[in-house]
């Protein structure tokens, strides 16, 4: 039996998975290894990656992200950074835009968990405590020369446009390919 491999994700607007794209090749093109954000990696916030067997039921399983509600979520950038890769990334480098552990996205994404687990599938990120939100624009040699990377004020801000969970299949790397089912999620007014 095989197994596909799937992503739960936060992914956004079209006017900012554009603006996200843009600058992964902007400042990434010329040194990516084998990851740069594009029309076949989505620009997306990892929310729970998991296996699929062969005969899974998924459409109960979107029935069970549907009943996770639509909470406010509130997405906050908390700057750039580059992160060492492990296990089969051993020597590469993930550069990526980081997001604050808001108590509505932690939330969300415990709710994503527990729904998964409840079909007896394990997310293959990290979860709980371990969970790191971020948007991974590339990834690089660890040996080769770091882009130095300025984000313009506002540019890289997720509510240009809605955002949404979504599902669909990944790639070796966990690059979204694809979206299966979506759903919007609410933002709150960018003052609260």
């Amino acid at each position: 039996m095989t197994s596909l491999t799937h992503n739960i994700v936060i992914s956004f607007s079209t006017a900012s998975a554009r603006a996200y794209t843009a600058f992964a090749s902007d400042f990434f093109a010329s040194v990516a290894e084998n990851y740069l954000l594009s029309g076949k990696a989505l620009p997306h916030i990892s929310l729970c990656q998991l296996s699929l067997p062969d005969a899974f039921p998924v459409p109960d399983l979107l029935t069970a992200l549907e009943a996770c509600g639509n909470p406010k979520i509130s997405l906050i950038p908390s700057g750039f950074s580059y992160r060492i890769g492990t296990g089969l990334h051993n020597g590469l480098l993930w550069a990526e835009l980081v997001f604050e552990r808001t108590s509505s996205l932690q939330t969300l994404h415990e709710n994503i968990v527990q729904a998964v687990s409840s079909f007896g599938l394990s997310p293959q990120n990290a979860f709980g405590p371990a969970y790191h939100p971020h948007l991974t624009f590339c990834n690089l040699r660890a040996d080769r020369t770091r882009p130095s990377v300025s984000l313009p004020a506002g540019y890289l801000q997720p509510w240009q446009g809605k955002v949404r969970l979504s599902f669909g299949p990944s790639g070796p790397n966990g690059q979204l390919l694809d979206v299966f089912w979506q759903k919007p999620l609410l933002m709150p007014l960018r003052n609260q």
